[in-house]
């Protein structure tokens, strides 16, 4: 079934420069929160995942917004939604899709502390648990003050960046950066990125 309001939604998240976004859904009394994953190359899905429990159901999204759920899922997918409890009569894949429908978002967001977590644990992100912004790192400066330091940005900290927080990574992907995390909340996180970011930027523009 062609689902419209997943192309809105898609239209939303580049504006932000989204590759994925988490928004929370229930049906047949099974909470989940769904992640709906653009990746271009291994192509877009919807992942369900069990609140409390952690049990996972991917939906592939196939070109134009088509989701469809045959033969192959049928059986994951039913057992998933425990459509064997259901009290509604004959159940029918199309009714779970116009129910899903209503759900899905119209305007995507940035990720809260919660759906840090969740996208964390989802893409298995080194240190997992530390999700925060402490603070940045640039590599260029710190070998120039270290000759001997023989250290640079790691992938997987660009990765983790660009799922956490998708404006930063944009705006540090193409410079030699870290980000350093940590577990605690900061209060005043969004204007430390702010503030950090600017004095960076200036100073790579002053080289």
């Amino acid at each position: 079934m062609y689902i419209e309001e997943l192309k809105v939604w898609h239209r939303s998240m580049m504006k932000l420069q989204l590759s994925v976004d988490v928004f929370e859904y229930t049906y047949n009394s099974v909470e989940c929160d769904v992640l709906f994953e653009t990746d271009y190359k291994k192509g877009f899905s919807l992942t369900f995942i069990q609140k409390r429990v952690g049990t996972m159901l991917v939906l592939p999204v196939v070109p134009y917004f088509n989701l469809i759920i045959d033969q192959k899922i049928f059986l994951s997918f039913r057992k998933f939604f425990q459509i064997d409890k259901t009290h509604n009569g004959p159940f029918r894949v199309n009714d779970f899709l116009f129910h899903l429908r209503r759900f899905i978002p119209k305007e995507a967001k940035l990720p809260s502390p919660s759906q840090k977590r969740i996208l964390a644990r989802k893409f298995n992100v080194e240190e997992h648990e530390k999700i925060y912004y402490k603070g940045l790192v640039n590599w260029e400066k710190a070998r120039a003050l270290n000759p001997d330091l023989n250290r640079t940005r790691r992938p997987e900290n660009l990765e983790k960046t660009k799922i956490l927080y998708p404006s930063l990574y944009h705006q540090i992907k193409d410079y030699d950066i870290s980000v350093r995390y940590e577990a605690d909340f900061n209060n005043n996180l969004d204007d430390n990125i702010k503030q950090d970011l600017k004095s960076l930027l200036d100073e790579l523009k002053s080289r």
